[in-house]
């Protein structure tokens, strides 16, 4: 089913898009939360739902399709497995309304937050908004008792990427405008496998004008649910290119995010890979530690702490591990003292 033509009269104000792949069992709870959600708030002209399935096989097209066939939702459903990549770049190139909040399939807003973002748009036109997330080990029971009075406080990019820090990773986190971004992302370049959506959210933090971040976590997701992809490659490799690339004109941003990854992020999965305890992302080898020191070469004192996390007996790794989460926790709470403005 494609998506109907856009007019000014039938564009929502916000498009939740939802890349799948053979995951039916989370998506139809998602989309049948969502179409409540949407029916509960009579939302129906302000919030689109859009799914783009990726040539599922275990029958997702059929279970949605009653919801589509209602019009709580516009179905995609792809001939043929496009990469999931390119899934999460098609919901950014066909979604009705301008503001696009591209939602994993095993993630869940918090009760009321749909609402609350849409009364947001109403009256504001934000080019990023961060919604930080909750996480639980699995989230299809939780949502329905959930709920949230989220304040959304405009702040600075500076703010922004502090606030966010490695979580502008996470794809369920942001709505985008992708009216401002969509210039510029190359859809004659692949997309990327395992970050596609810093294609878009970090040229909104770039180029955007008017960023909002809500107060607390609101986007319940599942910790469990994640693996088997080279993690350390991703985050301690890749995730720093992709920042030097798309803000290569904003470096106190880079350097903000690089700042988390390096103090929050990294050391206790060093200390889970190291200990064994790191689920599908299996034990460190050689070339993570190379990886890892290649992360670190502008912090030597706190590399050389964190490198030794997985090289000593556990305790020992334990009590490294916790005087960095420490002092790191410290250095947060003094960054981010309330910089921002109005509440909404």
């Amino acid at each position: 089913m494609k998506a109907a033509p856009v007019t000014p009269a039938s564009r929502p104000l916000l498009t939740i898009a939802i890349p799948t792949y053979n995951r039916v069992g989370f998506v139809e709870p998602l989309v049948r939360f969502l179409a409540d959600e949407i029916a509960a708030g009579r939302l129906q002209d302000r919030v689109e739902v859009l799914v783009a399935d990726n040539a599922s096989p275990d029958g997702t097209a059929a279970a949605l399709a009653p919801y589509a066939d209602m019009g709580a939702v516009t179905l995609v459903t792809h001939a043929e497995n496009r990469g999931a990549g390119a899934n999460v770049r098609f919901c950014l190139s066909e979604a009705r309304a301008d503001l696009v909040w591209v939602l994993g399939d095993d993630d869940r807003p918090a009760a009321g937050l749909v609402e609350r973002i849409s009364d947001m748009l109403r009256v504001e036109k934000p080019d990023l908004i961060f919604l930080p997330p909750i996480w639980v080990q699995d989230a299809r029971p939780r949502h329905a008792s959930d709920h949230t009075e989220a304040v959304f406080r405009q702040v600075s990019p500076d703010y922004f990427a502090r606030s966010a820090g490695v979580g502008l990773t996470f794809l369920s986190s942001f709505v985008v405008n992708a009216a401002r971004v969509r210039e510029h992302v190359d859809f004659d370049i692949p997309a990327d496998k395992w970050l596609p959506q810093l294609e878009w959210v970090l040229p909104a933090l770039d180029n955007g004008a008017t960023f909002f971040a809500c107060d607390r976590g609101v986007v319940i997701a599942t910790s469990a649910n994640g693996g088997g992809y080279p993690v350390l490659e991703v985050f301690a490799s890749r995730l720093g290119e992709a920042l030097g690339d798309r803000l290569m004109n904003r470096p106190e941003l880079v350097d903000h995010v690089l700042a988390d990854l390096q103090e929050r992020f990294l050391p206790p999965l060093i200390w889970r890979l190291g200990s064994g305890k790191a689920g599908r992302f299996g034990r460190m080898d050689g070339d993570d530690l190379a990886l890892l020191r290649a992360a670190y070469r502008d912090r030597t004192l706190l590399g050389g702490i964190v490198v030794m996390i997985p090289r000593v007996p556990r305790s020992v790794g334990w009590c490294l591990y916790a005087s960095v989460a420490a002092w790191s926790k410290v250095r947060r709470v003094a960054a981010l003292r309330p910089m921002g403005s109005a509440n909404r």
